[in-house]
């Protein structure tokens, strides 16, 4: 494995951005009137598409001077969701990380761009991205340009990037939501009880936990010694980087975060702002900023603010700078996030950016395989892990790769359990120092409803033929047999997962086995235990493959992105082809994953949304654990879904 000893460096953007396609409006105009007039689609949306056609020839947004970008700090994913609207507007828009932060960097050097303006958002991310985001920002102002923050509410996640900003306003009725860091477990073995279901879990080891939410009433107590401990790292980076961004006493605010939730006025007091405001005079401030004057009459003015969201001008051509390397040689960029399922299995995504299926990843593995000008392969991982089936399949697969080009592994937020499998195929693994990651090791979770069936009065019969054709049967209680078979598959699994991982970091199989037992680790622990090989962001990836291929960290370097993002119109028929398959058809779905009656699931819908977001967010994590256990028993997956 190559070393690297080079100081670290970050010229931006360091890549080329790919081509925009040309818009071909008369057919996918014309098809869409079609499809839309066949479903009988409301005639509110056929007006939008009448008014659409007589402005086909709508401009894209505008990156004109005094421009200021607004980055709204709601969720960043690896892939861009696209817009199903944007084939009406002209315009593109890209929210990936990567097209964030690569936007971000590249305003610093673009006169017509003045400064950025942070919103508020619910802060969807962990503390990778939210590390990823305040680099760009650094690195931004840089440049001298101004950046302002306007948070009429605030959690830790958006709070910590927004204390990069210059200063942090907010309105009298502000609240920040600043009272440390908690997980609350929803455990469904009471549940199952009153139903008369039994989960039977199996898991190696100690802390592979996953299953212990539907198999357990609370926490088993290696679960919750490594859960804590990452709760504890999280605590002390978000401490020492708000202490140091708005220059606090640390103990103080330590003091200050255990008392719980602020108002504005409290805010101001203990130096987390910088000042209340409305938010029309906070844009008054931020024209002061851009033409060192206020507004006398903003209405009437000749000079404007341009304001387009970090997204929008991601989609834009904005400028660039700097000598292309070489044309002839490309590095491809993989990304991978979600759940890992088999496309054997049948589980089918919600929608086509949605989780990691082994067929559709082992297709873009091969197009860069065969692919004679790309050089090196970036795998850009954010996944809990999921089916054992699929994560086998698509380590397979990158190991074909690096026998031709170097693959470096990416981490985000999360790459364990199954990601983690991934991972470890892989030349060279870089994480951030709080990835979570690790959790080496297998779950079982397989449900029996002999209870179930004995409450309703059902009763069951059998006929055999060999003297094990009852394995597992559902029906009836397991037997000791059954689960002592069962085990020793189990255990046969996860001796490959560890004797793989064994190999990769050059271990023993003890010293690794020492290691795995399902045990998360942050970046930092990871790279002390020899389980990745270096610490850094996404832009540490693309230079370590730079060097690999010979170019200078000065030059920029083609990239080829997969998955390939769609086009307007595609993206706009996936759109059509979705509506009246969400909401109410997802909670259907889970109740037939359950065996429950569906008739409700409106009222059911209703309910759900109305309970707090790391409920909901267990929630969906169970029932996607469920569902794949449904098609393959032993799984690769994360103990807690954070």
């Amino acid at each position: 494995m190559p070393e690297y000893n080079q100081p670290f460096q970050a010229p931006q953007p360091s890549y080329v951005p790919m081509a925009k396609r040309k818009r071909r409006w008369v057919w996918p105009v014309i098809i869409i009137a079609i499809i839309l007039a066949i479903f009988s689609i409301p005639i509110f949306i056929m007006v939008g598409v009448v008014s659409s056609i007589s402005n086909i020839e709508s401009t894209p947004v505008e990156v004109s001077k005094n421009t200021v970008l607004e980055l709204n700090l709601s969720s960043f994913p690896e892939t861009s969701s696209g817009n199903p609207f944007a084939i009406f507007s002209g315009s593109t828009s890209k929210n990936s990380i990567f097209d964030i932060t690569s936007a971000i960097k590249a305003a610093k050097d673009d006169d017509k761009v003045k400064g950025i303006f942070i919103q508020q958002g619910m802060g969807n991310f962990g503390f990778a991205k939210a590390n990823e985001i305040m680099n760009a920002l650094k690195e931004f102002k840089t440049s001298g340009k101004f950046v302002y923050a306007y948070l009429p509410f605030a959690s830790e996640n958006s709070y910590m990037v927004s204390t990069l900003a210059d200063s942090i306003f907010s309105p009298s009725m502000g609240f920040f939501e600043i009272n440390g860091f908690g997980i609350s477990g929803l455990f469904l073995k009471g549940f199952f009880d009153k139903l008369g279901i039994d989960i039977y879990v199996e898991h190696f080891e100690d802390f592979k936990s996953a299953g212990e939410q539907m198999s357990r009433y609370k926490f088993s107590d290696s679960s919750k010694k490594q859960l804590r401990i990452l709760l504890e790292q999280r605590w002390i980076e978000f401490i020492d980087v708000v202490s140091k961004n708005r220059n606090l006493d640390k103990d103080a605010f330590i003091a200050a975060v255990n008392r719980g939730q602020y108002t504005a006025d409290s805010l101001i007091a203990l130096g987390l702002i910088d000042g209340i405001s409305t938010y029309d005079d906070f844009k008054d401030k931020m024209y002061y900023e851009v033409f060192g004057e206020m507004p006398e009459d903003i209405k009437n003015s000749n000079k404007k603010i341009n304001y387009i969201s970090v997204a929008e001008y991601a989609g834009t051509d904005y400028p660039t700078t700097g000598t292309l390397f070489d044309n002839k040689k490309k590095i491809a960029i993989i990304r991978a996030e979600g759940e890992i399922t088999s496309e054997l299995q049948g589980i089918v995504p919600g929608n086509s950016n949605e989780g990691i299926t082994d067929a559709k990843l082992i297709k873009q593995l091969k197009k860069v395989r065969i692919d004679k000008d790309v050089k090196a392969v970036i795998i850009r991982i954010n996944s809990p892990g999921g089916s054992a089936l699929a994560s086998d399949n698509i380590w397979q697969e990158i190991m074909k790769l690096r026998k031709i080009k170097p693959v470096y592994a990416s981490m985000s937020d999360v790459a364990a359990s199954g990601g983690y499998y991934i991972s470890m195929a892989c030349d060279t693994i870089v994480a951030y120092p709080n990835t979570i990651t690790g959790s080496i090791g297998v779950i079982s979770v397989v449900p029996n409803a002999s209870g179930l069936a004995g409450k309703l009065g059902f009763s069951s019969d059998t006929i055999n033929v060999g003297n094990h054709s009852q394995f597992l049967n559902g029906m009836y209680p397991y037997s000791d047999y059954d689960k002592e078979k069962f085990r020793a598959a189990m255990k046969t699994i996860y001796y490959d997962f560890v004797g793989k991982a064994a190999k990769s970091r050059n271990k023993s199989f003890e010293e690794l086995r020492a290691l795995a037992k399902g045990r998360v680790w942050n970046g930092e622990d990871a790279l002390r235990i020899g389980l990745i090989d270096k610490l850094g962001d996404f832009q540490t990836t693309i230079d370590l493959a730079k060097q690999r291929i010979g170019c200078p960290l000065d030059e920029k370097v083609l990239v080829d992105i997969y998955p390939k993002p769609e086009d307007e119109f595609e993206n706009f028929i996936n759109f059509l082809r979705n509506i009246g398959n969400m909401k109410s058809s997802e909670i259907s779905s889970s109740l037939e994953t359950l065996g429950l009656k569906s008739e409700n699931a409106g009222t059911i819908s209703t309910l759900y949304s109305q309970l707090p977001e790391t409920m909901k967010m267990q929630i969906k994590y169970n029932l996607k654990l469920w569902q794949m256990s449904k098609t393959e028993n032993i799984m690769m997956v994360m103990p807690y879904s954070f």
